[in-house]
């Protein structure tokens, strides 16, 4: 009789390897999502004044919006309002801000925002494009206030001009 050959052994070393990466390559993406998303900023800094203002605009929240401009650029608005512009909030669909820098000289700021608009939900179209926009600030008794907004456009175009 011949001998009987033992059973042919499996190396679990390539699967446990293959099972190290993929459980690293986890913990790498859920760390990368628990530390990303909104910046919070300190109340009473100019970052924090143009963040509330953004959200305002995101939310289509117009009167939150002219409660954060200067008397100037309020008025230079309040001429031209009306609701259905200002409370149109559709200009924010597929629309992510992130500010790019601000510099701030004295009671004065200038905050550079670049927006990104994306068309869709669908991760493989390329129907997205960015563009910078500039915000003016005034500190005004403590607070910080927009005085020219570069974005939604119904308060670009009213504070253009200032």
């Amino acid at each position: 009789m011949a001998a009987e050959e033992p059973p042919a052994t499996v190396s679990k070393l390539p699967l446990l390897i293959i099972g190290a990466v993929v459980g690293l390559a986890v913990l790498v993406t859920l760390a990368l999502i628990a530390t990303s998303g909104t910046e919070t900023y300190e109340p009473g800094t100019p970052e924090a004044a143009l963040q509330d203002f953004l959200q305002a605009g995101f939310d289509g929240d117009s009167d939150a919006m002219f409660g954060l401009l200067t008397a100037d650029s309020r008025a230079a608005c309040e001429t031209t309002r009306d609701r259905d512009r200002f409370d149109d909030d559709s200009y924010s669909d597929g629309l992510r801000a992130e500010l790019e820098g601000m510099t701030v000289n004295g009671t004065t700021a200038t905050a550079e925002v670049r927006f990104e608009h994306s068309s869709g939900n669908d991760p493989f179209d390329n129907s997205s494009w960015s563009y910078n926009e500039r915000f003016r600030l005034e500190q005004v008794d403590g607070a910080w206030l927009i005085d020219r907004a570069g974005w939604p456009w119904p308060f670009e175009d009213c504070t253009r001009g200032l």
